[in-house]
């Protein structure tokens, strides 16, 4: 997790080093280990670095190719060995030692924009070609590692972090209200190519970007594709694909001798956990990996700490408990060290984060997290028992549903109605549009664009969760950025190799529960694990929290009050327990104006 910044003078006027220089150090906290910046007339890169891997300690960034082309970048670059053979077909002179930096820039010189058909792993760089006088820029395909711009007047900056881009004096401290109006209605920017800044935008995952004199343009380079169902004749060909695969997005994300993993009592993450101590024992004899696992003794009822407890026994690797219980509203939010670049909504959450990133960081640098198959495994029986009809597949449809009554005794249409009558029951109290927020903000508040939404067959809900706007806040929430200590998060989960799997997966009879993955592990987890539902937390810790501690006392900032009115807050904060969530946004952005006023 390293830190970028670059800077760019399109009219070929010299950079400013001070500002170049200040930009870098402010990205210390990315990358402690080195700190290097190069000028090339109109020009600049900064990089700090984070060593993570045995190839980042040979790296020194940024690095450049024969002195014509120049990269900083934030990147993993995994499936190594095939880049590496591909490269070298190429007429490319590397290496297994090369970094990962060096083949990028070597993907680059080879295939020039359409290099990011040939890399996978998670990425954020930017590339001076001094023969083309053009900047080439890129952002993985999930959006793991972030990536800010600014273009104001003749001046581009571009940096992984978002307030390192604010100490230019060309980038304005005025924010952008439909990003504020999002925020308010839906907890997140919906808009993946803005921020909560005006002069700052954010490039789109997936995307890349060119820059020079004369052209500026971003285009999209991936997207899921929609795909057949992929059909084997043994049902053991699922298992085995599916841990081929773990296995290797595993490998290729831990490559190093110590490791932690988000563990709760969940079945995702105490997949990975496993996947990871095998292969991390395989690789060294001293690989060290540690669980560490978030709990609510008292607060409310809570299982995490018994079942994650059972598997770490299991795995025998060592485990620590956080409980949460005492963590009041806001708590030490008003510390330098937990102010976030742009408006979060965890009213129980930033300290949290901050502690526990805070216990992680003597141990190590690589963390793995588990997010990832309870959205590409949505139980869509019916979506795919009419894709089936629909395409005259009705042998398939037969077989499929004799291995369901075999695995799981029933066939997916006992108990269906039954589920239909409690959704058609339950109906939500809550407001969609608060009463509070001004109505003007309603009018430029982010919409789905429906058109540019691809619509999958057998899978909409499942392949609906991976739009990328949903999934910017996660990984911004383990960055730096937010946690402010050098630590990478890392998705095994979060692979396009993985998901495309299982987006073909046939959902009867592997979807339900995630059979797919309670088969793959029957004998290696705790088989009360392995029987464990899916269970929600049973009560919301936020109104279990405000029954024993009065909701802080708030004085709305200047500028908040373009936004939302605070009395009609208040009013509901008093009256409307179950609308606590939702009325305590304005609240949180507060606690940002607050801080960040000064440029409204």
């Amino acid at each position: 997790m390293s830190g970028i910044v670059g800077i760019v003078n399109r009219d070929g006027g010299p950079i400013d080093r001070e500002l170049l220089r200040e930009m870098t150090q402010s990205l210390a906290n990315r990358g402690p280990d080195a700190q290097e910046v190069w000028l090339g007339g109109a020009v600049g890169f900064g990089h700090t670095l984070l060593r993570t891997t045995a190839e980042s300690n040979l790296e020194k960034q940024p690095v450049t190719l024969e002195g014509q082309v120049w990269i900083t970048a934030d990147a993993r670059v995994d499936r190594r060995e095939e880049l590496i053979h591909e490269l070298q077909s190429a007429g490319r002179e590397v290496s297994k030692n090369s970094t990962d930096p060096e083949l990028i820039l070597h993907a680059y010189q080879a295939w020039d924009e359409l290099c990011l058909e040939r890399l996978l792993g998670d990425f954020s760089f930017g590339i001076w070609d001094a023969r083309q006088r053009r900047l080439f820029c890129a952002r993985d395909h999930f959006g793991v590692k972030p990536f800010y711009y600014s273009l104001v007047k003749d001046t581009f900056l571009f940096s992984n972090t978002l307030k390192c881009l604010r100490l230019s004096p060309a980038v304005s401290g005025t924010l952008n209200d439909a990003a504020i109006a999002d925020f308010l209605l839906f907890d997140d920017n919906q808009n993946p190519a803005t921020t909560t800044f005006r002069d700052i935008q954010r490039l789109p995952a997936g995307h890349f970007l060119v820059c020079s004199r004369q052209q500026f343009r971003i285009e999209r380079y991936w997207s899921l594709p929609v795909e057949e169902p992929i059909y084997y004749k043994r049902a053991g060909d699922y298992v085995e694909h599916f841990l081929e695969l773990l296995r290797t997005t595993v490998r290729d994300r831990l490559r190093a001798d110590r490791a932690g993993v988000f563990m709760s009592g969940g079945l995702d993450s105490t997949a990975l956990a496993a996947t990871a101590q095998e292969i991390g024992l395989k690789t060294s004899s001293s690989f060290d990996l540690r669980a560490y696992t978030w709990v609510y003794d008292w607060l409310i009822p809570h299982d995490e700490r018994h079942y994650a407890g059972l598997t770490a026994d299991a795995l025998r690797i060592p485990i620590h408990f956080q409980p949460l219980d005492h963590y009041s509203f806001y708590e030490r939010w008003q510390l330098p060290e937990l102010q976030p670049p742009q408006p979060v909504h965890t009213p129980l959450g930033l300290a949290v984060y901050y502690d526990l990133f805070k216990q992680i960081t003597p141990h190590c640098r690589v963390m793995l997290y588990g997010e990832g198959p309870d959205n590409a495994m949505h139980y869509e029986w019916q979506s795919y028992a009419r894709y089936l009809l629909k395409t005259w597949r009705w042998l398939w449809l037969l077989r499929d549903l004799w291995w369901h009554a075999r695995f799981h005794r029933h066939v997916p249409l006992v108990g269906a109605l039954y589920h239909r009558v409690r959704q058609l029951g339950s109906k939500s109290s809550l407001r969609s549009e608060p009463i509070w927020i001004r109505r003007e903000l309603l009018d430029i508040a982010s919409r789905e664009d429906v058109e540019s939404q691809r619509v999958h067959a057998f899978r909409p809900v499942a392949y609906g969760c991976f739009r990328p706007h949903l999934w910017d806040s996660l990984f911004d929430g383990f960055d730096p950025a937010n946690t402010s200590f050098p630590i990478e998060v890392r998705h095994p989960y979060m692979d396009v190799r993985m998901i495309r799997f299982l987006l073909t997966v046939p959902p009867i009879p592997w979807a339900r529960r995630k059979f797919l993955i309670r088969h793959s592990f029957r004998n290696v987890l705790p088989d009360s694990l392995l029987k464990r539902n899916k269970t929600p937390i049973r009560e919301d810790p936020l109104l279990a929290r405000a029954r024993i501690e009065a909701l802080p006392e708030w004085i709305p900032d200047s500028s908040l009050y373009r936004y939302v009115d605070p009395e009609v807050v208040n009013t509901l904060l008093r009256t409307e327990p179950a609308g606590l969530w939702q009325n305590l946004r304005p609240v949180s952005l507060n606690f940002y104006l607050a801080a960040n006023h000064s440029g409204v």
